[in-house]
């Protein structure tokens, strides 16, 4: 079965992530119903690359990527729900971004792509059913192209903005604000630049009970105190200019 001891994640091979190979612990293991996803860019000229769970050397599931062969999926033998092998055409195209999750049962790992490249075009815009409320997370996972000039995250309501989070690439800084009532608010400016040029991002914003907080590939960036407080009411998020949308979670 997939056991919490399973707590490491390797990715290693032909594809822009991170870096790779990339090596990262999964806190507290797995547990039934957890999915984990990976999103990156197969390089234009990659043979091959290879995604792993593993608890010391014990390897829990080998997904290998293989040009010249296809797909190969095999799950620990170890583990009291026997052995699986699976190949087929691989689904990973070079030189394209891809989003795969990772769901995680008591009997099987089960590998899937979430969606083509391109299903979510920029501008993108979804409702965010229910509004936002404490505790709420939004994910977005993207490409950067090698020459930005702005990216544009906005929790919006009817009538404005709530949270207008845009990095901006020709002035170096993050720029925070808010739309109401026709006006633009005092923007909040920082830097450095928690985005690179040229690589995949990871926008986390967790909306809290009087503030966002916004984590950046994995590390806290910035915090955004409530403007629009009537957090019920903020029901879309829209999102524009310089970057190839993989994933979003609204």
């Amino acid at each position: 079965m997939a056991e919490a001891t399973t707590d490491i994640l390797q990715l290693a091979g032909e594809g822009d992530l991170k870096s790779v190979p990339f090596t990262t612990p999964i806190q507290g293991g797995l547990t039934e119903g957890m999915i984990i996803t990976v999103s990156g860019r197969v390089l234009p000229d990659a043979d091959r690359f290879s995604l792993n769970l593993q608890h010391g050397s014990t390897v829990a599931l080998d997904l290998k990527a293989r040009y010249e062969c296809g797909l190969k999926i095999e799950q620990d033998t170890s583990q009291k729900w026997g052995s699986e092998e699976r190949k087929f055409e691989t689904p990973f195209q070079r030189g394209q971004l891809f989003v795969l999750q990772i769901l995680v049962t008591l009997g099987s790992y089960k590998p899937h792509l979430v969606a083509p490249p391109g299903s979510f075009k920029v501008p993108y815009k979804s409702v965010i059913h229910g509004g936002l409320h404490a505790g709420k997370v939004i994910i977005v996972q993207g490409f950067i192209p090698s020459q930005p000039y702005r990216i544009v995250i906005s929790l919006r309501h009817k009538h404005g903005i709530a949270f207008d989070y845009s990095p901006r690439f020709d002035q170096n800084v993050v720029v925070r604000n808010t739309y109401e009532d026709g006006i633009w608010g005092t923007e909040e400016r920082s830097e450095p630049m928690p985005f690179k040029k040229g690589e995949p991002m990871l926008v986390t914003i967790f909306c809290g009970q009087h503030e966002y907080e916004v984590f950046v590939n994995g590390e806290k960036a910035h915090t955004y105190n409530h403007r629009f407080t009537k957090l019920e009411e903020i029901d879309v998020l829209d999102i524009r200019g310089d970057v190839q949308l993989t994933f979003v979670q609204p």
